[in-house]
């Protein structure tokens, strides 16, 4: 008797295809992995890139760790502020050997007797003073509330950009 090659089949006579849907899963992940391996040849053999010479600093633009820290008083005016920051922003420059040194992100910490009123100290200093100075129009500044400071007090603490060595950031 003569045997004939058939696809198995179930008992209701429906076809099990499982078998090669799993290889075409395969075939698929085959194929994106060869797509990967061959996408990271191009990018490391960019002809394009130039190797910079070693020993030369890389100067890059970032945030540093480092914070600077000024008090002021609620009567401070924003020229007496300006000029505050300007020298304590060119002292630290000068001591890191930064260059392009400006105000990034700022916390703003009012005093008062608990959170709310250190808070609405270090608001009202924010849009009476500081949004009023021109050093700062580019900065974020961030209310909050010092309960160990004074009423009429407030305390910044700067974290500067700057353009300056990449593996020398105050972290």
């Amino acid at each position: 008797m003569r045997r004939l090659l058939r696809s198995p089949k179930r008992k209701n006579g429906i076809q099990d295809i499982s078998g090669e849907a799993a290889w075409l899963y395969t075939d698929l992940l085959l194929g994106l992995a060869v797509a990967f391996v061959g996408a990271g040849a191009f990018m490391v053999a960019n002809p394009a890139y130039k190797n910079p010479t070693k020993g030369q600093v890389i100067l890059t633009y970032q945030l540093s760790c480092d914070a600077l820290e000024i008090s002021a008083s609620q009567s401070t005016s924003p020229a007496q502020l300006q000029t505050a920051l300007l020298s304590a922003i060119s002292n630290r420059g000068k001591e890191k050997g930064w260059t392009e040194v400006k105000p990034g992100v700022i916390n703003l910490f009012g005093g008062g007797s608990n959170n709310s009123i250190g808070t609405n100290n270090a608001k009202k200093f924010k849009s009476r003073v500081t949004d009023n100075t021109e050093i700062l129009k580019n900065s974020e500044i961030l209310p909050y509330a010092d309960n160990q400071l004074k009423t009429s007090q407030v305390k910044m603490r700067i974290y500067l950009v700057y353009k300056g060595d990449e593996r020398d950031n105050g972290c």
